[in-house]
């Protein structure tokens, strides 16, 4: 795994986490929604369902819940422990830039507006950085 790979998980944590938050805001809407019967149409199923209909969501609901849980804990133990990777970069000006990009997502643009300095230079000087990072767990 290279140095951006590795500092680029949160983004994909963050993700998956704004994913499991659109699971849960849809299942809860499931199940506040109350479906009526439907006389008109011809009935296929013989057998019904004696569960209510919000059940199976609430089942889901209580899944994606606990799934966003543990993801959580996961995003902020790997904040944790990228910040201390970035932190043993000895040059100031590259863990401030690599903290722009990788912990609070800013765009190249946005961290050369932030430093003062051109885009181009934010560019070459996160590919300076990126080299300084020393990956010490094996991934």
């Amino acid at each position: 795994m290279t140095a951006k790979e590795y500092l680029s998980q949160i983004h994909y944590l963050n993700l998956k986490i704004n994913y499991l938050k659109k699971q849960i805001e849809d299942y809860q809407v499931q199940m506040r929604r109350i479906s009526s019967a439907d006389f008109d149409s011809i009935r296929i199923d013989k057998s019904p369902s004696l569960e209510a209909p919000f059940i199976k969501p609430m089942e889901k609901l209580s899944e994606a819940e606990d799934k966003l849980k543990v993801e959580l804990i996961n995003l902020k133990n790997l904040k944790n422990e990228i910040i201390k990777t970035i932190n043993k970069v000895e040059d100031e000006e590259y863990r401030i830039l690599l903290k722009y990009r990788y912990i609070h997502h800013c765009s190249f643009r946005e961290i050369a507006i932030k430093m003062y300095v051109s885009e181009t230079s934010i560019r070459r000087r996160h590919n300076e950085a990126l080299s300084m990072i020393i990956l010490t767990k094996p991934l």
